[in-house]
């Protein structure tokens, strides 16, 4: 399940890094690593956005990034 996967990635890692009071999840007060990918076509359900992100793996093509520091 790609949303299961997505999870895996986000809350998942903060939970085996020790950060995930401060990290993993988008919450007031948590700092928000961001990552911006182009995505083909129009796509309005959350659970078609994992599975193209999950499906096409590094093949995405990153239009941005900010790694919490308010750098970007």
């Amino acid at each position: 399940d790609p949303l299961t996967i997505m999870a895996m990635a986000t809350i998942g890692g903060a939970r085996t890094l020790g950060i995930e009071a401060g990290s993993g999840t988008l919450e007031t007060g948590k700092t928000a690593s961001l990552l911006a990918v182009s995505i083909p076509g129009f796509m309005t359900e959350q659970q078609d956005v994992a599975e193209y992100l999950v499906q096409s793996g590094c093949e995405g093509r990153i239009a941005w990034v900010n790694n919490g520091s308010g750098e970007q």
